[in-house]
């Protein structure tokens, strides 16, 4: 008796192997995500992500919150598709302003994503 295969099996396989050692590989090549300090209470998400996204691909942005108030925390991150992205980032500008108020910027300690 022979065992119905799918034909496409392999090759499905294979494709999406390729796919996800892409991705992972992309999240392994050093630091993407930065922190933002010193933000003004009216950044929002988008105003952050605006502002940083004249540097390179923005992933993700944003701006804590406190629970309680459901203010912003004065603080942020923001996450870049490449991790070149970052040196830009720091060694650009001397400062940057963000919403007329001085914005500090670091990498994060995590230099995974």
């Amino acid at each position: 008796r022979r065992r119905r295969v799918c034909p496409f099996a392999s090759t499905t396989h294979y494709l999406f192997s390729r796919l996800l050692f892409s991705f992972l590989a992309s999240l392994s090549t050093g630091c993407r995500k930065i922190f933002v300090g010193g933000l003004s209470w009216d950044t929002d998400d988008d105003g952050l992500r605006n502002y940083f996204s004249k540097f390179g691909e923005v992933l993700v942005a944003e701006v804590k919150i406190d629970p309680s108030t459901k203010r912003s925390r004065g603080f942020g991150f923001v996450t870049f598709r490449d991790s070149t992205v970052v040196s830009k980032v720091l060694a650009g500008e001397s400062s940057h302003v963000l919403d007329n108020k001085r914005v500090s910027e670091r990498r994060t300690r995590n230099s995974s994503t």
